[in-house]
């Protein structure tokens, strides 16, 4: 049986742990459409990427039933241990075809599965302030709040602004001059490059009608 040759589409994964290959788009190749019956998942956690952007190729066979038979790395994102997940991955998978009228077919196949995978670009903190709000500071409600942060590329808050109102002006500037005066970031380092830090941070104070304790924010 002649096998068919396809290449399914590469999907762009941005800053998560939990990616798939296409499952939804499918591909159109000599009247036959072929998709994932089962999609190759990779969890991974970000501090694998070791701040850089990576992308992989895998090379695979199909019987005709669509299970995925024989796999190799066809091109390496640097890292062995990523390289060996996004291989299990294709190896668990199975793919699904069939002709324009639906009914299912039976074809052997040779495609290249693409994975990208995108570093964090989440920042941390290097000093974080310390907000401590009580109940009697909410003046009888709950309240949120968001401060929107920008730092240099060493990390040194340049920006702090309230975007989002508690109501209450106290409560705004005491967490903003918290911000002003502590904050810190540890310098944010992509694919060997210093980037500028924007985020903004939410806070939500509950107001307790128990007691009189601390927010716990």
């Amino acid at each position: 049986m002649k096998k068919l040759n396809v290449i399914l589409f590469t999907l762009a994964f941005c800053f998560g742990s939990n990616i798939q290959a296409q499952d939804v788009q499918n591909v159109k190749n000599d009247l036959i459409l072929v998709g994932w019956a089962r999609t190759p998942d990779i969890i991974f956690k970000n501090e694998m990427l070791k701040d850089y952007d990576r992308d992989i190729s895998i090379s695979f066979q199909t019987d005709s039933n669509g299970k995925v038979t024989q796999a190799k790395v066809s091109k390496s994102s640097g890292l062995d241990d990523l390289d060996n997940l996004a291989l299990r991955a294709v190896l668990k998978s199975r793919l699904k075809m069939s002709n324009e009228q639906g009914i299912k077919v039976y074809q052997p196949i040779s495609s290249v599965q693409k994975f990208d995978f995108k570093a964090s670009r989440d920042p941390k903190f290097a000093i974080k302030p310390m907000i401590d709000v009580k109940n009697s500071d909410l003046d009888g409600e709950s309240r949120s709040l968001n401060i929107y942060l920008e730092a240099n590329e060493s990390g040194k808050l340049t920006k702090a602004k309230i975007t989002k109102s508690s109501g209450l002006s106290k409560l705004d500037d005491y967490v903003l001059n918290q911000f002003k005066e502590t904050a810190s970031f540890q310098p944010l380092i992509i694919n060997g490059k210093l980037l500028p830090i924007k985020m903004t941070k939410e806070y939500y104070f509950p107001f307790n009608t128990a007691d009189d304790e601390d927010c716990g924010c």
